[in-house]
């Protein structure tokens, strides 16, 4: 037995808000520009991923359904083939187990598998996995393969958007769980009891509570962005309140 995505009479490019399902062949849900690419070749795809590479990758070939994927006049197509691939490709060795696509957390610890994403992360729905290329301040950019589709693509997907995935396995990351441009930076979110609480989010990704007006507008004055209210799924995946109020004094150059 090798991985596959799911069988072709349910598999998707990305599941709905309900992830039990997901969009037809040609029928990509759009949020703006949010399919970046599509081909029915590897044109989308990273890391020099194609048939002959693929072929020649080892473990993620022989378990994460290189015996098992559809084909195209490309070759073969499998999205749990291009996610293995790729964390090899970042120098991970066999893990040790292999699954479908959306099984691939129930065989990590819980401290591998969060909501949180991260460059090099497998983003993962109920029949689809795919890599996370970049993350930013807008959500994050992902490549991936498509069985039973044939095709690869590569797509941004918004923060709290309704294709947003269940969850992200950290098993060879190349990059920290948030945002690298969220820092130095003002939002805002709401309190249990409907007030709006301001925070700042400073240069080491620590959240601070911004305690009053004054401070909020010197930190405005130094420059600061403001991100403005987030949405509480947003605001969730963020790191957990420092004790530490947030202050207006410069930081010491070297």
């Amino acid at each position: 037995m090798t991985a596959v995505c799911a069988a072709a009479v349910v598999i998707a490019a990305f599941p709905t808000s309900t992830g039990a399902s997901g969009s037809m062949p040609g029928r990509y849900p759009r949020e703006g520009n949010r399919l970046k690419c599509i081909s029915t070749g590897y044109e989308c795809a990273r890391g020099g991923y194609r048939y002959e590479t693929a072929r020649r990758s080892g473990w993620p070939w022989a378990r994460y359904g290189g015996t098992q994927a559809s084909y195209n006049s490309t070759g073969p197509h499998n999205c749990t083939l291009y996610a293995a691939y790729r964390l090899r490709k970042n120098g991970l060795e066999f893990p040790g187990w292999y699954d479908n696509a959306g099984s691939w957390y129930r065989h990590v610890s819980r401290r591998r598998v969060n909501h949180r994403p991260a460059v090099g992360a497998i983003a993962e729905w109920s029949t689809h996995v795919a890599y996370v290329e970049s993350v930013s301040s807008s959500g994050i950019t992902i490549t991936d393969d498509n069985y039973g589709y044939d095709r690869t693509t590569r797509q941004t997907i918004a923060w709290g958007s309704a294709h947003w995935p269940s969850h992200f396995v950290h098993l060879a990351d190349q990059g920290p769980e948030w945002p690298p441009d969220f820092r130095d930076v003002i939002f805002s979110s709401k309190d249990w009891d409907g007030s709006v609480v301001r925070w700042l989010m400073d240069s080491g990704g620590k959240r601070h509570l911004i305690p009053n007006r004054s401070i909020y507008r010197c930190l405005r004055k130094r420059g600061l962005k403001n991100y403005g209210l987030q949405p509480d799924r947003i605001v969730q995946l963020l790191p957990e309140p420092s004790s530490r109020p947030a202050s207006c004094h410069q930081r010491r150059r070297a």
